[in-house]
């Protein structure tokens, strides 16, 4: 009898214990996973604000959080890879898991090589949306440079001779090319 009960209270206590422990160790690991994940996140978003073009860094960044062989941003129609780290690059969305992006354009962001569990889901997003912003970054400077150029083309052009015009009041010094001054002048041909 006494054996039996002394048995019986040392199983329960190893199952406690055992219970407690492995909780413990569940946290632990949530807890470094998390970390890991916030660290992620933090380089990022450093490169978002840090490099001249932050999307092969979050790509990279991305590809090897999640121990993907390729993370790559593609157009579906027609299917096209517009950046991607690692290899070998996807054929079409269902090489890999296909995440939506929110872009002026149809882009998807496409892991290949490994399964994404649904605890990584957010954290997948949140990449999703950084790598968003690094596009929306990258077609900004873009049109800046764009509109540089187009500055640049209309200074460097040459201007119209505004010899016709005369400042009202009839001085006869020729108004610059730039002047608002303009309209108050009044138009009169020159002999």
């Amino acid at each position: 009898g006494e054996n039996v009960t002394a048995l019986v209270i040392f199983v329960a206590v190893a199952v406690t214990v055992s219970t407690v422990v492995d909780r413990s160790a569940r946290r632990s690991r949530e807890a470094l996973r998390a970390r890991a994940e916030a660290e992620a996140l933090a380089r990022a978003t450093g490169s978002l604000v840090g490099d001249h073009d932050p999307l092969p860094v979050v790509l990279e960044q991305l590809r090897s959080t999640f121990s993907a062989e390729c993370a790559a941003l593609v157009t579906s129609d027609p299917f096209t890879v517009k950046a991607a780290a690692g290899g070998p690059w996807p054929t079409s969305l269902a090489d890999g898991v296909a995440v939506p992006l929110d872009t002026n354009e149809p882009t998807t962001l496409v892991l290949t090589g490994r399964g994404i569990e649904a605890d990584d889901q957010r954290v997948l997003r949140a990449f999703a949306d950084q790598l968003s912003l690094a596009l929306q970054s990258r077609r900004l400077r873009s049109e800046a440079v764009a509109a540089a150029a187009d500055a640049q083309r209309a200074l460097a052009a040459p201007r119209p001779d505004l010899g016709f015009l005369r400042w009202k009041g009839g001085a006869s010094a020729r108004a610059p090319a730039t002047s608002i001054d303009y309209a108050v002048m009044e138009r009169t041909a020159l002999a």
